[in-house]
């Protein structure tokens, strides 16, 4: 089991959930319907795969690895923990 870091209700009624290792989005009905298995995935074909669902992002982040993530991910824990 993995802790989720976030879950964001969409307007069709899919919840889009995400952990530190990736994100997923389900329907109502409990069908997974987009899975990321790795967020160092994230990327154009992402972006082209998300589009061609019809699902329009109000904002997407892309930055770089910082060394706290790196340790986040090592640890679990962030720097100042």
């Amino acid at each position: 089991f993995e802790e989720l870091g976030d879950c964001t209700l969409l307007s069709n009624g899919n919840v889009v959930f995400s952990s530190r290792r990736g994100a997923s989005v389900v329907t109502p009905d409990k069908k997974v319907v987009w899975v990321l298995q790795d967020w160092k995935d994230l990327g154009d074909a992402t972006a082209e795969h998300v589009h061609a669902e019809g699902l329009r992002p109000l904002s997407v982040l892309v930055r770089r690895t910082s060394l706290e993530d790196v340790f986040l991910h090592l640890t679990g824990r962030h720097l100042t923990d």
